[in-house]
């Protein structure tokens, strides 16, 4: 099962979109809410698959990007 993140400062949109994954049987292994965080989680969670909002705080979606060993990204603006 793929290991998925989401990434969003909107508590409510992490929580509606981790009900969606969980309710068709997807592995949420992590959530974040700013940059930092992302990275931090991205590092000791090891998700194959993440859900990233550009616009979040202390360390906007790009620069975390910037920090993640990715193999294929795909962009949505």
């Amino acid at each position: 099962m793929t290991r998925m993140m989401i990434v969003d400062d909107s508590e409510e949109l992490r929580l509606a979109m981790k009900d969606f994954l969980l309710i068709h049987n997807h592995n949420v292994v992590a959530e974040a809410s700013d940059g930092i965080e992302a990275i931090e989680k991205y590092h000791s969670e090891k998700p194959e698959l993440v859900f990233l909002d550009l616009t979040i705080p202390k360390l906007d979606g790009l620069s975390v990007l910037k920090k993640f060993d990715l193999k294929i990204l795909l962009l949505k603006l």
